[in-house]
């Protein structure tokens, strides 16, 4: 990936752990980092991959830790916006 590249902001919201663990454990993950996170094993939906340009991509439900709390993201994700994905560019949903 070029310098030049702009992924599509990704906006997660905070969850509980069991929903995290739940969507761990109800299928094999696409894309499993311990240490992070995981997609979610079945496709959520197809979309433009914003790392590639390929339309029609298999997107999947991203779920994320972090200093001990648990996230989901808003948005499906790639296989490779999830590797491509930075952590301090994290931007939370607002809540009402």
């Amino acid at each position: 990936m070029s310098e030049t590249t702009t992924l599509t902001p990704f906006t997660w919201k905070e969850v509980v752990e069991e929903r995290y663990m739940d969507m761990l454990e109800v299928l094999w993950p696409a894309a499993w980092e311990p240490e992070r996170g995981f997609l979610v094993g079945e496709a959520w939906d197809h979309k433009r991959c914003s790392v590639t340009g390929a339309p029609g991509t298999t997107a999947f439900a991203a779920f994320m830790r972090r200093n001990g709390k648990f996230y989901e993201c808003l948005q499906p994700m790639t296989r490779l916006e999830w590797k491509a994905f930075d952590l301090r560019s994290m931007v939370m949903a607002e809540t009402a």
